[in-house]
């Protein structure tokens, strides 16, 4: 039955990739050619002696097909499934002895670094491996994950690495070419199904339409293998090619047939809570609103118990213009919970990352209102919602929430306590609370009242970078103004420094350094290394590449500049601060770029 299935794929993806490749003008000898058919049968030949009766052949072959390598992967993958056991356990051996170098010489240093030990990690851990490789810059992990894809032991792991291509980002222009140029030079000849399917990917990179029949056969052949042959598949696995599916018929404008997709992906969703949330964020980067709203009517028990879904429900009614529909999902999302301040908590933070501000505003005011003055909850609420308002460039209301904080660390000694072990000081949060009186009273053109709160601050917490930078930003001071400055700066530096040398594997203190010098003044390149360096520590940290896009600035690096900024974009989308930071890098570089045709900037 196995053999039955293995070949019927294999004929009906045949044919899906010969409709795609004659839609394209590519003949059938361009796919296929003598002399690869010749060394498949001749490899096909030793796997069926590794069964034979006699010893010696047996033997023999299995030394032959060590001695292809690579070149019989595939079959001998495959082979590890035959019905004749004395096969599978050769070509099982043959297969686990291969040495694979997962990277190459010439892969980047970042590729290497992201690959060294894979060999001996788990499951889990090369999913891991394989996450941080599609959050590169230009795609560079492309290759890197083709080869996965193509040489990865288990079915699961390489279907996994070829969905991974796919969820990289849309390639524009000649990134289209080096993109599907990679996929089809590194996956040579190989017969697995992801390179199949990434193939099918690849062409509907250059023509959609023309693909969009192979994508059906590709999806429907995998959603069958998982009922008869589920361990060589999995929920995930075709829930992602559905994703995959549906976003290029959107892009296409083929809603019917894209929501007709998603349909077929809720049958394979279980009402769990997080996997519907995962999906409900996906089909909100689709903008398929009423998708959404379909969902409560298919899982209505997992909405009655999650906030977060209920919010996700009050968002899509609002984009549909059913403002009614949008308040009650929020007003029932909040009584979820009703008195449980951490959970509170937890929610409207989540919410405030996914840019739902207004509702993760009503979250923390709950906690505010109902209480108790001076819980873990009420004070992280007051922190967190001022800090977001901040970001939001809202500082009078963000110094107000830190007023009515700063109340209650004067009036409980408790409160005090444990505020410090959310790593804030009465001090520090009072110059926080000054800060965002100043930045609001600059917006309203009050310099008087703004220095005020900047000297006030700074007297509370003389390590508060972002204070320090506004006071070195002040215009037409005094040399006496600029000289306190240059010195508190470099007194903060120091402290910084100190903190590195303390614990030099702790990230933070490097990141403050770098942001605090780049935005002012100091040692560049120093700030440049110190960013590195706290972004080797936790990659992929939004604030921590904000810091590198300033350091890449202060050291008139533009295009490196922007770049990082786009890659913090992508990971906090809904930051102000962030987003901020990004245009006038953007501004910056159009407008140091020559214009066209003169070579003028």
């Amino acid at each position: 039955m196995f053999k039955s299935a293995i070949h019927s794929r294999q004929a009906w993806l045949a044919a899906a990739l010969m409709l795609c490749a004659s839609a394209r003008g590519i003949g059938s000898d361009e796919i296929n050619d003598a002399a690869a058919g010749r060394l498949d049968e001749q490899i096909a030949v030793l796997i069926v002696q590794l069964g034979d009766e006699r010893y010696t052949i047996r033997e023999r072959a299995q030394a032959e097909l060590s001695k292809f390598g690579f070149v019989a992967f595939e079959a001998l993958n495959d082979a590890q499934q035959n019905d004749d056991i004395e096969i599978a356990l050769r070509a099982r051996y043959l297969v686990r002895s291969m040495r694979i170098n997962w990277s190459r010489d010439d892969d980047p240093p970042v590729v290497k670094a992201i690959l060294r030990g894979y060999e001996q990690l788990g499951v889990d851990q090369r999913v891991k491996r394989m996450t941080a490789l599609t959050h590169l810059d230009l795609a560079i992990g492309t290759e890197a994950l083709c080869r996965l894809a193509r040489f990865e032991r288990t079915e699961v792991l390489s279907k996994q690495a070829a969905l991974m291509v796919m969820r990289q980002p849309i390639p524009d222009g000649g990134d289209v070419d080096y993109r599907v140029v990679t996929i089809r030079e590194t996956l040579g000849r190989s017969r697995r199904s992801a390179a199949d399917w990434l193939r099918i990917y690849s062409m509907s990179l250059e023509n959609a339409v023309a693909s969009t029949d192979g994508w059906d056969q590709m999806v429907w052949q995998e959603e069958q293998l998982l009922g008869e042959f589920p361990e060589q598949s999995s929920r995930s696995i075709v829930q992602n090619l559905l994703r995959r599916q549906s976003e290029m018929l959107y892009r296409l404008q083929r809603d019917e047939r894209a929501d007709a997709a998603i349909r077929r992906l809720f049958r394979l969703i279980n009402g769990d809570g997080d996997e519907l949330l995962e999906t409900i964020d996906w089909l909100t980067e689709q903008q398929a609103w009423a998708m959404i709203v379909e969902t409560e009517e298919r899982f209505p028990n997992s909405y009655e118990t999650t906030p977060l879904l209920l919010y996700r429900l009050a968002h899509a009614y609002s984009e549909l213009g059913r403002d009614d529909a949008s308040e009650d999902a929020a007003a029932r999302a909040l009584k979820i919970n009703e008195g449980d301040g951490e959970q509170h908590v937890r929610i409207a933070y989540q919410l405030q990352t996914r840019g739902m501000f207004r509702w993760a505003e009503q979250e923390f005011r709950y906690i505010i209102d109902v209480g108790p003055p001076g819980s873990s909850s009420y004070l992280r609420s007051h922190f967190l919602l001022s800090e977001m308002l901040h970001d939001q460039s809202d500082d009078q209301n963000a110094a107000e929430v830190l007023r009515d904080v700063v109340e209650v660390l004067d009036a409980d000694a408790s409160a005090v306590i444990l505020a410090g072990r959310l790593n804030r000081q009465p001090s520090t949060v009072k110059s926080r609370m000054h800060f965002f009186y100043s930045e609001h009273f600059q917006s309203v053109g009050d310099p008087v009242r703004q220095e005020e709160h900047l000297k006030t601050a700074i007297e509370f917490d003389p390590t508060d970078a972002d204070v320090l930078i506004a006071m070195y930003r002040q215009v037409n001071k005094d040399e006496a103004w600029k000289k306190q400055t240059s010195e508190l700066i470099k007194t903060a530096a120091d402290e910084f420094r100190k903190q590195i040398k303390e614990s030099p594997e702790y990230p933070t203190a490097y990141n403050q350094l770098a942001w605090l010098i780049s935005n002012s003044e100091g040692d560049y390149d120093e700030a440049l290394r110190c960013s590195l360096k706290s972004l080797e520590l936790l990659p992929n940290t939004a604030g921590y590449l904000d810091t590198l896009g300033r350091a890449y600035y202060a050291k008139g690096d533009l295009k490196n500049a922007a770049k990082t900024q786009a890659r913090a974009v992508r990971l906090e989308p809904f930051s102000g601060q962030i987003k901020r930071q990004h245009d006038f890098f953007a501004r910056e570089l159009e407008k140091s770029e020559p214009e066209p045709g003169t070579g003028v900037r």
